[in-house]
């Protein structure tokens, strides 16, 4: 894991961790707007310009890749790299909530 990425994304923001929990499987922006939406209870809602600006930022640091491309719709994937960063990322919340309830993280 680059120690530039790590800096940047650990701990990562809330829009972050969504578009990139949302791209496990491949995803366009439309439908990632609405389970973001629907996942939090409409607490995460993406405008297209924090979306896209997600998007492209997430692909130049190699987080995510296009998958494919369906009429007008691109869809992306995680990268192994984006992969990793979820899963430190996931590990970091987990051990917040056992935290909050008092008791310590076990992995």
């Amino acid at each position: 894991m680059p120690k530039r990425l790590r800096a940047i994304y650990c701990p990562m923001s809330e829009p972050t961790f969504y578009l990139l929990l949302l791209m496990q499987e491949p995803n366009y922006g439309y439908s990632i707007i609405q389970e973001a939406s629907d996942l939090t209870g409409g607490e995460v809602v993406f405008s297209p310009g924090t979306l896209y600006g997600g998007i492209k930022k997430l692909l130049a640091d190699g987080l995510i890749q296009l998958d494919h491309a369906e009429n007008r719709r691109k869809l992306y994937i995680l990268t192994e790299l984006g992969e990793a960063l979820l899963k430190i990322e996931k590990r970091r919340i987990l051990r917040l909530c056992a935290n909050a309830q008092g008791e310590a993280y076990r992995d």
